[in-house]
């Protein structure tokens, strides 16, 4: 009668200590998730910072070279 019970049932018999590792698994694959990102964020955010530092030099350039530009176009003129 047990072997049927088995047969039916299957083989692998729930218990609360699986379901407990099963869940504790979970959480920390998905706070493996949250440092992942978390780090993805930060070398982001460390980009962007050193893009904006790079954009402002550029508008620096930018607007010194217009003012040559305009005084060599006027003492051609």
């Amino acid at each position: 009668m047990k072997n049927l019970l088995n047969l039916i049932l299957g083989a692998v018999r729930p218990s609360t200590a699986k379901a407990i590792a099963g869940v504790t698994k979970a959480i920390d694959q998905l706070n493996a998730v949250v440092a992942y990102e978390d780090r993805k964020a930060l070398l982001i955010e460390a980009r962007i910072e050193v893009l904006e530092q790079l954009q402002g030099e550029a508008y620096v350039a930018r607007d010194e070279a217009a003012k040559i530009a305009k005084r060599f176009t006027k003492l051609v003129a």
